[in-house]
């Protein structure tokens, strides 16, 4: 299975069984409108600059005894951009607890990592581009997993039996089409992972060993059959030891990140290393301030899995109102190298106990065409704006 076509009544069985059971429950629906502020290249295969998107997310969990069911389904329908209509099942887990163990099955997304911006060692899930450049938004993932808690700690296994091949949209574009078939360095079906987490009095720290089929694709042109020159996901295997610490120092938060191991005959490290340092203002409704700053290395240089090899991240978040309803994140990125800027700045807002608006924009201010990571995606700026209801 390359592409992840979830087989439709296998979904609707599982959505019968979960929301027949007590337990929690949350639905969203929401309008999504996002304007590209550029004309894509014309070698890109698309004119599109706009588009409007109707979207909702289920989500419930349930208890029966030793026996959980979890379930977040996302549906979306875009009136533009056919890659952006879709269906992913998030999580549709079944799970069995006994004393400290718990085994689990199904589909689901794993968040490893501590930093604010780019996660090195956030390894098994798909990015989903359909849902923001950055890549933090993540497709689901078919595995079996073995979990035993300690009294501090956590030991983790997972079987991954089946491969999740990145969707590419129409926008953000690139500057030749990509072709949806992904090739392979070897078979991309039954990676391993395995992961123990410490939970100490003032910090946590997280150590994984990786082994399959690396989830960020190299990009390499190709001659389709038609004569069309186009661009090829290539997945190469990786065999990796990630480490990922947060702890504190006074007021500060330390982050660190690291992810050392072998791609394509190859060894290979990269980190991410900051800081955060929250406050709270003696401002009417302000909760709270803080200041954020990392620095990211990859030295894969252009085959790096993320969007930098040498990039500083500075910026800051802000929880304001009498609740904290409102939310501002801004983050902007500078390439040591090559002088590379972006912008990143969202802004979130609950309007009442059912509805909250956003609103992203995403800026490529100056890119160095040397910097082969951003220069595909320079005329990428975008706006985006949604209004969603809960219940």
């Amino acid at each position: 299975m390359r592409a992840m076509k979830l087989d439709l009544p296998v979904i609707l069985f599982f959505v019968m069984a979960v929301s027949s059971a007590h337990g929690y429950s949350r639905t969203e629906i929401g309008l999504q409108y996002r304007h590209f502020f550029h004309s894509p290249p014309v070698t890109a295969g698309t004119s599109l600059t706009e588009s409007y998107e109707l979207r909702g997310e289920w989500e419930k969990t349930s208890e029966h005894g030793p026996w959980s069911l979890d379930a977040n389904l996302f549906v979306s329908l875009n009136s533009e951009d056919t890659e952006r209509t879709y269906l992913d099942a998030r999580e549709a887990r079944l799970s069995y607890d006994f004393d400290d163990w718990r085994f689990s099955a199904g589909m689901g997304t794993f968040f490893w990592g501590v930093s604010e911006t780019i996660n090195v060692a956030n390894q098994l899930n798909q990015s989903d581009l359909r849902e923001g450049v950055d890549g933090k938004v993540k497709m689901g993932q078919p595995f079996v997993s073995i979990n035993h808690s300690f009294a501090q700690a956590r030991f983790s296994m997972f079987y991954l039996p089946v491969f999740v091949e990145r969707v590419f949209p129409e926008r953000p574009a690139l500057p030749l089409k990509v072709t949806s078939q992904g090739a392979f360095e070897e078979d991309p079906d039954g990676d391993v992972a395995v992961r123990l987490e410490w939970f100490l009095e003032d910090a946590e720290v997280g150590l994984s060993l990786f082994r399959g089929t690396r989830r960020d694709p190299l990009l390499r042109p190709f001659v389709s059959e038609g004569g069309e020159t186009r661009l090829q996901p290539f997945y190469p295997q990786s065999d990796s030891l990630s480490v990922d610490v947060v702890t504190f120092w006074q007021s500060w938060i330390l982050k660190g990140e690291l992810q050392a191991g072998e791609e394509l005959n190859r060894g290979y490290t990269a980190t991410n290393i900051g800081v955060e340092y929250p406050f709270y203002p003696q401002v009417a409704n302000v909760q709270q301030v803080s200041v954020v700053a990392e620095h990211l290395t990859d030295d894969r240089d252009e085959q790096a899995a993320s969007i930098g090899q040498n990039d500083l991240f500075v910026g800051f978040k802000a929880d304001w109102g009498t609740l904290g309803e409102n939310k501002l994140r801004w983050v902007a990125g500078y390439d040591l190298e090559y002088g590379s800027r972006y912008w990143d700045v969202s802004l979130e807002s609950r309007l009442t106990d059912f509805y909250r608006a956003h609103c992203q924009v995403v800026i490529f201010s100056k890119v160095d065409r040397r910097d082969s990571r951003l220069h595909p995606v320079e005329t990428e700026d975008y706006i985006e704006l949604g209004l969603t209801l809960a219940f």
